[in-house]
């Protein structure tokens, strides 16, 4: 199964959102509410992510 690596692409879009959030608000061209808005979702996604790895490793043992 490739599940386990599932999280992994998860954190890494998250992280890419963010990346995305705070290029758009250093470089201007989108309002700065706008940008807020796409860092908190990326922020909810890590968060989320985190909290299902450590359901599924609480499961393993």
């Amino acid at each position: 199964m490739k599940l386990k690596r599932a999280p992994l692409y998860i954190g890494v879009f998250g992280g890419l959102i963010i990346a995305f959030a705070v290029l758009t608000a250093v470089y201007g061209g989108i309002p700065q509410k706008a940008v807020a808005n796409t860092a908190v979702i990326g922020f909810i996604l890590i968060v989320v992510l985190e909290l299902f790895m450590y359901v599924t490793n609480r499961g393993k043992k």
